[in-house]
């Protein structure tokens, strides 16, 4: 994991900076609200990647933001199974994601799946959403 502290920094650079490290590698971006130095509001900028791509998203980090030091911490992760399946819906074929935990599986249709059904239908997604979850809870 890489990580850095923010202040002082638009929320437009911060959005171009985590497209651009998704799209250079990275496996997951988020920014965690915080209260910097000298009391400014700022974010923890935190990059979950595999190791080969550490340097590079390093620099990018150090480029797009402007900060002077990244951290890098190496950890062990721990991952459900998964799966991903195409299955019939009244709107037609979607994509769902089964991943396997301890407790029971669990299924959910992927993002751009709904999306692309909500938009094409003019419905709210939550509302695709919801009728896409009660058609495939039997898969």
């Amino acid at each position: 994991m890489l990580e850095t502290n923010l202040d002082d920094i638009s929320g437009e650079i911060l959005g171009y900076t985590a497209e651009r490290l998704m799209s250079e590698g990275a496996k997951d971006v988020c920014f965690v609200p915080i209260i910097a130095k000298k009391g400014r509001p700022g974010f923890i900028l935190q990059v979950i990647c595999e190791k080969e791509y550490s340097k590079k998203l390093a620099s990018i980090i150090m480029e797009e933001t402007g900060t002077l030091g990244v951290r890098e911490t190496i950890f062990k992760k721990h991952i459900a199974e998964r799966e991903v399946r195409e299955v019939g819906t009244k709107f037609g074929k979607v994509k769902v994601k089964i991943s396997k935990t301890p407790n029971s599986p669990r299924i959910k249709p992927e993002y751009e799946d709904v999306r692309k059904i909500a938009l094409k239908m003019k419905k709210p997604y939550r509302e695709v959403y919801d009728e896409i979850m009660s058609n495939i809870s039997k898969v």
